[in-house]
């Protein structure tokens, strides 16, 4: 378990003072976003920021983007920009479709999809984690289980967040049954649920996935300072600490 920060929510920061707020908390990993940190189509960038990042002694977890796979093209362009970062994992959307509204050919097409962006990832030692969205094949941790069953490539997994308002126990249920398939797990937003007042349901969390090769993401945006980060930060390290 590697405690980390998803910049998708600080697209008005610099990226140095993106790195300098993950050091200050003290964190191990990061997933910049091809959006936010204007990446998409500039592999020169993602290479710059990803030694950046390195050289602040931190992981490149992940590339964060907006692709839809079933949906969008180029993805030979999105492995490129991944291996130029040194990221571990491409964060993709499984289609713009429900689970339940989809049909069967929608659920083939898009598996088809990310078993071809799996390859060409794989290729170059990098996976592919399917983010739950509304209107996605993957729109619960269910559907999401699901796809990645159906795909059946070692290297695609998923992204595990708890439901905002979900009970604790209901909530640690679908993390339990879906930890084999779980690349990282996605914290709330700084500041506006701190991990502390959830503490039932996140020191059994990172107790399921200490161990394993999984980042605990904190979620950060502009509109908020960084001290609740800084907390929150500290919370989930001393849980890892704990647990370890």
């Amino acid at each position: 378990m590697r405690s980390g920060l998803s910049a998708e929510g600080l697209g008005d920061h610099r990226t140095g003072d993106i790195l300098a707020l993950a050091e200050r908390a003290g964190l191990q990993s990061i997933e910049w976003s091809g959006d936010a940190q204007s990446l998409s189509g500039d592999r020169r960038r993602a290479a710059e920021l990803g030694s950046r990042t390195r050289d602040a002694g931190l992981v490149v977890g992940g590339y964060r983007t907006p692709y839809r796979v079933g949906i969008d093209e180029q993805d030979d362009a999105l492995v490129d920009e991944a291996l130029a970062l040194g990221a571990r994992r491409i964060r993709v959307r499984a289609g713009l479709i429900g689970a339940g509204e989809a049909d069967e050919a929608t659920w083939r097409f898009v598996i088809r999809a990310l078993r071809g962006l799996a390859a060409r990832a794989s290729d170059v030692g990098i996976g592919v984690g399917i983010g739950m969205y509304p209107d996605s094949l993957a729109d619960c941790v269910e559907t999401a289980s699901l796809l990645v069953e159906r795909v059946g490539e070692p290297t695609v997994r998923l992204y595990w967040s708890p439901p905002r308002f979900e009970p604790a126990g209901t909530a640690l249920r679908g993390l339990y049954a879906s930890l084999p398939l779980v690349c990282a797990v996605e914290a709330p937003v700084a500041g506006r649920e701190p991990l502390a007042e959830r503490s039932a349901l996140w020191e059994r969390a990172l107790r399921l996935v200490d161990g394993d090769d999984i980042d605990v993401l904190l979620q950060a945006d502009c509109a908020i300072a960084s001290d609740p980060l800084v907390r929150d930060a500290a919370y989930l390290i001393d849980r890892q600490r704990a647990v370890g």
